[in-house]
């Protein structure tokens, strides 16, 4: 059983170790599922997270303009469905072998557009947002590209039976009994329209228990434990994560560490797995996301340090007066022991960019 408490008691054993020294190439071998490794699909950027926030404004821009352009299409399919339109199968083929060839290219940079919010589009980023988290997930447990296919065509369309209730999800409150039960049949939905396109039946399925938990709680058939799908267990962690961290009509966002910890009071409803791979990969305060650290400057988080869940790589952007620094300082925190991080700070509520600077 996975508890938070573990985690911390570790990660402040080893902080506490004296003249502790990681050796930063003591890694697991490509193709181990701990690992970056993805067996036959290359990492041709072993170091990308530092890259990309310190070095790399073209592949940062690069990253964000493939976000917005999948975006674009994945709002496309949702309206079409919500018109009574047919899904595209060989567009949305195209579009699963394009994003994962470039998701393979820079792993966990792709972490950083998940975690800004379009308000008026909630349902089509949160789409390509589980579908991105459940492809890295797959990669880190060493999925071949045909299972990735798979796993990313069910994620992206795991709530493309939910334009049928658009009005209901609206709704600036907590939803009644009868509605939830209601929007609860869009799984079902979702499966037939994927049937109608001529998906492929393994993402179909994966779609009908991607709300399917651990405990039998879950829905439409209240199958429980190893029953469900590996990639189903997958994107039902991963739709609650981005969930849980972007506003609701009827709730504030939760910030990443939150979010975590709202999962473990829950961890009877997930794949142990998964959660400990969410917990180690993404973290506490997962690559791209802002922090403000115990000196008072601000920080945008570079790498996540294998069992160092409170103390990740960053990247120093600004002083403690909120000054931009000429060049960003990089900060291994599992290094010493005298700064930490403070509290992770809103990206959208403090206006943090490294184009336009920081205010409160």
């Amino acid at each position: 059983m996975i508890r938070f408490s573990d985690f911390m008691n570790e990660d402040l054993k080893r902080s506490k170790k004296s003249g502790e020294n990681r050796d930063p190439e003591s890694r697991p071998p490509s193709g181990d599922p701990g690992s970056s490794g993805m067996g036959s699909i290359e990492d041709p950027h072993p170091d990308f997270a530092r890259n990309i926030l310190g070095k790399s404004p073209q592949a940062r821009a690069r990253i964000d303009e493939h976000y917005h352009e999948t975006g674009v299409f994945v709002k496309s399919l949702f309206q079409g469905v919500e018109r009574g339109g047919e899904l595209d199968g060989a567009g949305i083929t195209g579009r699963i072998d394009f994003l994962i060839e470039e998701v393979a290219g820079w792993r966990e940079a792709w972490l950083a557009p998940i975690y800004r919010y379009d308000p008026e589009d909630y349902l089509y980023t949160h789409s390509l947002n589980v579908t991105i988290l459940s492809l890295l997930a797959g990669m880190w447990l060493g999925y071949n590209k045909s299972k990735l296919k798979i796993l990313a065509t069910g994620a992206l369309l795991s709530d493309i039976g939910i334009p049928r209730f658009m009005d209901t999800c609206l709704l600036p409150r907590r939803l009644t009994q009868s509605e939830g039960n209601a929007i609860k049949s869009h799984s079902m939905m979702a499966a037939e329209i994927m049937r109608q396109a001529g998906l492929d039946e393994q993402a179909v399925q994966l779609v009908l228990e991607h709300h399917e938990r651990f405990d039998r709680k879950g829905y439409p058939h209240g199958i429980g434990a190893n029953a469900i799908h590996e990639s189903a267990q997958i994107v039902g962690v991963m739709d609650t994560y981005d969930a849980l961290i972007h506003t609701r009509p009827y709730r504030k966002r939760f910030m990443p560490e939150e979010a975590i910890k709202e999962i473990l009071a829950e961890r009877e409803a997930y794949s142990p797995r998964v959660v400990k791979l969410v917990l180690e990969r993404i973290g506490l305060y997962p690559p791209g996301s802002w922090v403000m650290l115990s000196t008072g400057e601000i920080a945008r988080i570079a790498e996540v340090n294998k069992g160092y869940l409170f103390r990740p790589t960053v990247s120093v952007i600004f002083n403690r007066e909120r000054e931009m620094l000429s060049h960003s300082r990089t900060l291994d925190l599992s290094k010493q022991t005298i700064i930490t991080i403070e509290r992770s700070l809103d990206e959208a509520e403090f206006k943090l960019s490294t184009e336009q600077g920081y205010t409160a």
